[in-house]
């Protein structure tokens, strides 16, 4: 097995307190024959020169540069370039254990996907096998395995053969309806449930898109939703698809949430247009609050919001 090209990928955004890090880490792998492909998508700061100056005395490192034009546009460059027979996606601000790719590659040549619990037990290896349909309702529905790239091993076949990429006009959830794509070429899984060793280490940045009171770029996951819930509906389970309509009511309303914090402006075509399709999702207690005073009495809401962000309405 130690034959089978690995590449892993690393986008690069200006980071430069952490690719060194990341790029030791990568590189001091138990698993050798790795191509490490990173992409530095027009990063203002020394995150070029210091992954040059790594590259000098590690011939696996492979550095390109493009404009900035997102993680997404990033990602898809670099399986442009991807020689491997296998590929993982590594975010550079990031680390992993010495044994991620030696973990993942020992179940991967007879599934079509490695996955692992992202804050799995650290005792016996330990995993579970699971058809298409499991696998797509696994990571919907199970925070431990969800739609990130980072703990995931593809084979590059499927994602060549199908012309797999991220969607570079959305930049939340692309990574999900990236996953969600590629179960859908696949026939099993393997899932990672407790491994010896940490496998991963995240290190969650403030400035997330989970985080920006922006509303065009939360909007993002109403897309991949849409897609989703239309594209894939017949093998993801009735549980799984009200608990994604749930998620869509509450991206809907943080939306229009976020817009009045960006615009400061009163706009009720905009309110219309974002809460005109939940109506007719389930809703919670709270979410049905927000929804009828958004429908009903939207200018006060959106005016106490704001107030707790010391703005108002500049119309």
């Amino acid at each position: 097995m130690e034959s089978d090209l690995v590449s892993i990928i690393i986008p690069v955004y200006n980071c430069e307190n952490y690719i060194e890090g990341c790029l030791d880490s990568v590189s001091h792998q138990s698993y050798h024959n790795l191509e490490i492909i990173v992409v530095n998508d027009g990063s203002t700061d020394n995150s070029g020169k210091i992954v040059k100056r790594l590259a000098s005395s590690d011939s696996r490192i492979k550095y390109f540069e493009q404009a900035n034009k997102g993680v997404s546009s990033a990602r898809n460059f670099g399986l442009k370039q991807a020689m491997g027979k296998y590929c993982c996606f590594v975010d550079s601000d990031d680390k992993i254990g010495r044994e991620y790719v030696s973990t993942m590659i020992e179940f991967i040549s007879d599934s079509d996907l490695v996955a692992f619990y992202q804050n799995s037990e650290y005792k016996k290896l330990s995993y579970e096998v699971l058809e298409k349909e499991q696998t797509i309702n696994l990571v919907l529905d199970n925070q431990q395995v969800s739609g990130v790239p980072w703990n995931k091993m593809y084979k590059m076949s499927i994602i060549r053969n199908n012309r797999l990429e991220f969607d570079t006009d959305i930049s939340m959830c692309e990574d999900l309806l990236f996953n969600i794509e590629y179960i859908s070429f696949i026939r099993t899984s393997k899932v990672i449930t407790s491994s010896p060793k940490r496998l991963y280490f995240y290190n969650e940045r403030t400035g997330s898109a989970l985080r920006k009171k922006d509303e065009r770029i939360i909007s993002g996951a109403l897309k991949a939703y849409d897609e989703i819930l239309n594209d894939y509906a017949k093998i993801i389970s009735t549980e799984t698809i009200r608990k994604l309509q749930s998620a869509y009511v509450d991206v809907a309303i943080r939306c229009v949430l976020f817009n009045s914090y960006r615009t400061t402006k009163f706009d009720r075509d905009y309110i219309n247009k974002q809460l005109n399709f939940v109506k007719k999702f389930p809703m919670n207690h709270k979410q049905h609050v927000v929804y009828l005073l958004l429908m009903t009495i939207p200018k006060m809401l959106l005016s106490l919001y704001l107030m707790k962000y010391n703005k108002s309405f500049i119309n």
